[in-house]
């Protein structure tokens, strides 16, 4: 391997400084008791004719595709943009946004949205939730308690209000389930068969009251 390494292709030049630099890489690290490379000579600077006065565009890029309808039914809206960026050359008038140099900051966005219509929503309009009538109160038991009950008779949708109560309701009703309650029958029922001998036969047949 040769001792020189060859230099690499020199590079651009600076902006106004009229430099430009190259380098070369170390092809030999030397031993205990060899000379070290002089680090200042893997890298060399050179003349050259600067551009001090090389001018750059602030330009507004083409417009990207209409997006698509912020609505799916009815009146909406869409939008496009585009943005700024550097460039070197220059663009026509209706592009440039301004004239300027490599180190300049030049970024932005512009935006232009339409109105897009499409076909008709369903109309919704809102419905309240309806309870149906209280039924009425159930006999009084050893509970002490009374009860009756409703229910939905229709959902609110669209909106509309949403039901608010209870679906069961209790009240306090006194019973007294010690008090002595004795059978009671019925009435009799008509006679009915066929006559045996001198005596007739009715069945006891009559309803028992029982209370609790």
């Amino acid at each position: 391997m040769s001792p020189n390494p060859a230099w690499s292709e020199w590079g651009a030049c600076t902006q106004c400084g009229n430099q430009r630099f190259r380098h070369r890489n170390i092809a030999r690290v030397p031993n205990h008791c060899g000379k070290p490379c002089d680090a200042k000579a893997a890298k060399e600077l050179g003349e050259c004719e600067s551009h001090c006065d090389k001018k750059y565009y602030c330009v507004w890029s083409d417009w990207e595709r209409m997006g698509s309808c912020s609505r799916t039914c009815g009146s909406g809206t869409r939008m496009r943009q585009r943005q700024l960026t550097l460039e070197p050359d220059k663009p026509y008038e209706d592009r440039l946004f301004f004239e300027t140099t490599v180190d300049s900051s030049c970024s932005g966005s512009q935006i232009v949205t339409e109105t897009c219509e499409l076909p008709g929503c369903e109309a919704c309009i809102p419905e309240d939730c309806i309870f149906n009538e209280w039924s009425e109160w159930s006999s009084p038991t050893c509970t002490q308690l009374c009860e009756r009950h409703r229910t939905v008779n229709q959902e609110s949708s669209c909106g509309g209000k949403l039901c608010q109560g209870p679906l069961l309701e209790t009240k306090r009703c006194p019973h007294h389930c010690n008090q002595p309650v004795d059978c009671l029958f019925g009435d009799w029922s008509d006679w009915r068969g066929e006559c045996l001998g001198a005596q007739d036969q009715r069945p006891g047949d009559r309803a028992t009251d029982f209370d609790g």
